[in-house]
């Protein structure tokens, strides 16, 4: 053999040892979802929803691991195995459905083993596990491009209620180059653990899963179709949002079957003397207790909160219109909400009139929006029948004060029977 020859066997040897000490990358989609119920305060769907969208996206194609009630450990080893694997793939997904909160600057997922009930900034950062820390191990083993989907945070009815008033859900965070944040609900919101007796998913999966089962859609046409139909099934309390930071529009997620819905058949509750969306009274008062506390938070990301209002998010738009606005800006926030037939605004634009036109015609506005917000959020009766006082009117108080006593004993039947599982959330 000549030297020449020799040479060049030499080189090809060196390039098949180059080629052979390269990572193997992974071809195709592959999708990790997490469902994490078993807190010490339990969840119900979280697990429900990590399954049906293993099922959806594994019709879809995507090599799916499931995970369900990961301890913090866990859920560590979890994602990085799956990082390893997902290795220069075309595409990662991560769905995760529980609890999550902000603590500090950062996003956090809740493992099981984290309690909950004295959840705090502090034992957030050194329990839960920091979105940013998921994106760091995908973007190590060069996934092409990555969706995180957060379906956030839960307790009892809400992902996102927490005893400590600094944690109230998850903050805005851009995406970066080559992925897709896409959270159920706006920065600082909170979102909904069910929508209807029949569905045993949450209004967000629920969505997703509606849409994913159509073929063709660019991902950011679905994310929106998904954020329009959960604005509807939760009557504008809940606005979900994305950041997307992808070149194109070419990514789709299905890109060419057509699917049955995994979901369940449920129907959207609707009715109401006046044609209006149900309201689920326990519901409400939470949501009262949540714009007084926003008063008194000094943690408040008021930036955060106009936006949800901006968003259309009902809760949001009568919480800002509440702190402390000029008169002409509080009404156009409650006009706002009242309009989606939101009973708490409509309460307190009835007093809103009671305030600040105190002439006849506001007399009569009162009156009608004060009825409406009747209907759906009992407390309300107690203003009606101050305001028929006024008028002279005490058989129409007396009414309203019996219809008052009825209502709140309906509420607290409510509360008692949410001692086992409620129908409302299984």
């Amino acid at each position: 053999m000549t030297a020449f020859k020799q040479l060049v066997n030499y080189a090809i040897w060196l390039a098949l040892l180059w080629i052979a000490s390269q990572p193997t990358y992974a071809a195709g989609r592959y999708a990790l979802l997490i469902g994490n119920a078993a807190y010490d305060q339990p969840l119900v769907n979280p697990v429900n929803d990590a399954r049906a969208m293993a099922s959806q996206l594994q019709q879809l194609g995507f090599d799916v691991t499931l995970q369900t009630d990961l301890k913090r450990d866990a859920l560590l080893q979890q994602v990085g195995q799956f990082a390893q694997r997902a290795q220069g793939a075309e595409l990662a997904l991560v769905f995760y459905a529980g609890h999550g909160a902000q603590g500090g600057d950062s996003n956090y997922l809740v493992p099981v083993d984290l309690p909950t009930r004295t959840l705090s900034r502090q034992s957030l950062q050194r329990g839960g596990y920091d979105v940013n820390q998921l994106l760091g191990e995908l973007q190590r083993n060069h996934v092409q491009a990555g969706v995180l989907m957060i379906d956030a945070c839960r307790v009892v009815y809400q992902r996102g209620d927490t005893p400590d008033l600094s944690l109230q859900g998850l903050k805005a965070a851009s995406a970066p180059k080559g992925y897709v944040l896409a959270y159920s609900t706006s920065p600082g919101g909170r979102a909904s653990d069910y929508w209807s007796r029949e569905s045993k998913n949450s209004p967000y999966t629920y969505a997703m899963l509606n849409e994913l089962a159509k073929p063709a859609q660019p991902l950011e046409t679905l994310l929106k179709n998904v954020g329009n139909r959960v604005a509807t099934l939760t009557q504008h309390t809940q606005i979900p949002w994305y950041s997307s930071s992808l070149t194109g529009n070419a990514l789709q997620l299905n890109p060419g079957k057509t699917l049955a819905s995994s979901t369940s058949t449920a129907k959207i509750t609707t009715g109401g003397s006046r044609g209006s969306a149900v309201w689920d009274s326990v519901k409400l008062y939470d949501w009262v207790i949540e714009i007084r506390q926003q008063k008194l938070d000094p943690y408040l990301d008021r930036k955060a909160l106009k936006n949800r209002a901006n968003a259309g998010d009902v809760v949001a738009q009568t919480g800002w219109a509440m702190l402390n606005q000029p008169a002409a800006e509080r009404k156009k926030w409650l006009e706002r909400a009242a309009a989606q037939q939101f009973p708490l605004a409509q309460m307190y634009l009835g007093e809103w009139y009671l305030d600040n036109e105190r002439n006849a015609a506001g007399r009569q506005q009162a009156e009608v929006w004060l009825n409406k917000a009747a209907e759906f959020y009992p407390p309300a009766r107690a203003t009606l029948a101050d305001l028929y006082l006024q008028q002279g009117n005490r058989s129409g108080a007396d009414i309203a004060l019996k219809e008052l006593g009825g209502s709140a004993m309906g509420y607290i039947n409510q509360l008692k029977n949410k001692s086992g599982p409620p129908a409302i959330t299984r």
